[in-house]
C-alpha cells in the first residue's frame, strides 16, 4: 500500500499495524502463564531511573494503545495485583516456584470461557 510504511497487510483486505514488544519477553510471560509459574522480572517503573527485580505470579498479558501489559500478582506484597509494561522489562525468566492454585484455576476457568466465546 503507497504511503503506509508501517503497517502488514494481510490477504490484501485486512491491514494491521506492527506492535512494538520485546517478544522474547512476552512469550516467556505467556509460557510462565501456561506452566503457572512465577517469574522474576527486572524492570524500570514509568518516571524512574531505578531499576527493580521481583518474582511475580503472571496472571494475563494485555494489549492497549499499541502497548503490552502484563498483569501480575506480587505473592511478596499483600497478593496485590499490579500492571508491568513490557516496553520497561529488561530481563524476565521463568522460575520453578508454582503460582498459588487458585490463581491456575482463575487463568484456565477463562480460557475455557474465552473457548466458548469464540467457538461460534
Amino acid at each position: 500500500m503507497p504511503g503506509c510504511w508501517h503497517t502488514n497487510v494481510r490477504h490484501n483486505r485486512i491491514v494491521l499495524e506492527p506492535i512494538p514488544s520485546d517478544g522474547e519477553n512476552l512469550h516467556k510471560f505467556i509460557g510462565a502463564m501456561k506452566r503457572s509459574v512465577r517469574v522474576k522480572v527486572v524492570y524500570r517503573k514509568y518516571g524512574e531511573s531505578e531499576v527493580r527485580e521481583r518474582v511475580v505470579d503472571p496472571y494475563f498479558v494485555k494489549l492497549t494503545n499499541k502497548r503490552w501489559y502484563g498483569i501480575v500478582h506480587k505473592p511478596d506484597d499483600k497478593g496485590h495485583i499490579f500492571v508491568l509494561g513490557f516496553d520497561r522489562v529488561q530481563s524476565l525468566e521463568l522460575t520453578k516456584v508454582l503460582s498459588p492454585q487458585w490463581l491456575a484455576d482463575e487463568i484456565k476457568r477463562q480460557h475455557i470461557e474465552a473457548a466458548e466465546l469464540y467457538k461460534g
